[in-house]
């Protein structure tokens, strides 16, 4: 057995911000878009779909977040990815997030 020390990784910093301050930005991001995604869906109601499909008897839904925002669901998705990437200071997260960002709005565009 060694008895040398473990060698320990660097910490890694978000921006320049100080851990508690980025952990707060972080939380408030995601209570913010878990809050987001439950306006989302109570106001979607029947027209929540697993596909990109257009139902036969779909409404045109134009009220809660859909007055501001096209893709309300999309952008809480979006918003929560930012913000666990962030969260987890770690910069492989925060590249397949922005990954899965691009996807959604490939998909944004089919819809």
């Amino acid at each position: 057995m060694s008895s040398r020390p473990k060698k320990r990784l660097p910490e890694m910093r978000v921006a320049s911000f100080p851990v508690r301050i980025s952990s707060i930005l972080c939380t408030k991001m995601r209570v913010t878009a878990g809050s987001l995604l439950v306006w989302t869906l109570v106001n979607l109601g029947r027209n929540l779909t697993d596909t990109v499909v257009t139902r036969k008897a779909h409404t045109l839904v134009t009220a809660g977040p859909y007055r501001w925002i096209r893709h309300p669901f999309y952008a809480a998705t979006a918003l929560t990815i930012v913000a666990n990437g962030l969260a987890a200071a770690n910069w492989f997260l925060l590249a397949a997030g922005t990954m899965t960002v691009a996807l959604l709005v490939a998909r944004t565009r089919k819809e």
